[in-house]
């Protein structure tokens, strides 16, 4: 492989991982919340999650078109 198509390559494996890191981070971290309190037996409020669960999509949408 030539050395402009490892360089390309490599760029468009950083941009990747940048585009799904957000919304992943949207999907994981109402799970770790939710769990969190399960553990400690506190009230979960349960907006948090569903804003976290309701911004994946528009998150994931706007991290395609800008990067």
């Amino acid at each position: 492989m030539s050395e402009k198509k490892m360089s390309y390559n490599a760029s468009m494996t950083r941009i990747l991982i940048l585009q799904s890191m957000p919304p992943l981070l949207l999907v994981v971290f109402p799970i770790i919340f939710a769990l969190t309190a399960v553990i400690t037996q506190v009230p979960l409020p349960y907006s948090i999650c569903f804003l976290c669960a309701t911004l994946h999509s528009p998150t994931h949408s706007i991290l395609l078109i800008a990067i």
